[in-house]
């Protein structure tokens, strides 16, 4: 295991996501498997979340977001690769994200999953992005384009959006007419359990 979390890291750091610190925080650390097999480093924030402020942001309930999609035929499920690292952590805050490993001390750069408010961060951004756009809705790091037509869905500035916003993404799933809007739903509730 200390292999795969040198790796992951490593990763990590290249990627500008964390960088060595000298900060007087120091959060412990653990790598989790995730569904997918693929490993995921945890910081284990509970004692700097008991002295965080909540910042509610609440998320679209799964049963509100296909109001409205009836006659839509055209689906594209996106993912925000890595969705809380999408988000920089501000200047003042980035000794406080830090966390200690058997072998060095690291802050975040970008957003950590585990801090209070990370999701309600997120999700703002996220909201912010989408903003008039009345054919994608989000749900965490899944975004739906959903059309009536074919013509109307290539038209989607979506990727544009991502794009200026930095934001890295991938399409997960195209569904087409001859699928259903209930295999979407299902995907959708079976990944928020």
């Amino acid at each position: 295991m200390r292999q795969t979390l040198r790796d992951e890291l490593r990763e990590m750091e290249d990627f500008g996501v964390i960088r060595k610190s000298s900060s007087p925080y120091a959060s412990p650390v653990v790598v989790v498997k995730k569904k997918d097999g693929t490993n995921r480093v945890c910081i284990d924030y509970r004692r700097l979340n008991k002295l965080t402020i909540f910042d509610p942001q609440p998320m679209t309930p799964p049963a509100d977001i296909f109001q409205g999609m009836e006659k839509d035929q055209y689906f594209s499920k996106i993912d925000l690769s890595k969705g809380y690292w999408q988000i920089p952590v501000r200047k003042e805050d980035i000794p406080k994200t830090a966390f200690v490993t058997m072998e060095c001390h690291y802050e975040f750069l970008r957003m950590p999953f585990g801090m209070m408010n990370s999701g309600a961060t997120l999700t703002r951004a996220v909201k912010k992005l989408l903003c008039g756009m009345d054919n994608v809705v989000d749900y965490i790091d899944d975004l739906l384009i959903h059309t009536e037509t074919w013509e109307a869905h290539v038209k989607t500035q979506l990727f544009k959006r991502l794009q200026e916003a930095n934001f890295t993404s991938y399409v997960l799933i195209l569904f087409l007419p001859t699928l259903s809007l209930h295999l979407l739903l299902a995907d959708i509730n079976r990944q928020s359990s």
